[in-house]
């Protein structure tokens, strides 16, 4: 699968995560806010080890 289109999603999903945290109201936050944070990382190594590396010859070696 296209590597943008698996960002673009995570970005809808931690939309809706946020819209969830928002609603929700005491303990029922914590797993929502577990799963946010799951989420985050994932998206976090993506991007460190595919996109950042494309991006490289357009942006340079230094860091983002």
């Amino acid at each position: 699968m296209d590597p943008t289109k698996l960002l673009e999603a995570d970005h809808r999903e931690v939309e809706a995560l946020f819209e969830k945290i928002e609603q929700a109201e005491g303990a029922d936050r914590t797993p929502l806010i577990d799963e946010l944070a799951s989420s985050l990382q994932a998206h976090m190594e993506l991007e460190e080890q595919v996109l950042y590396p494309a991006m490289a010859p357009i942006t340079g070696q230094e860091p983002i």
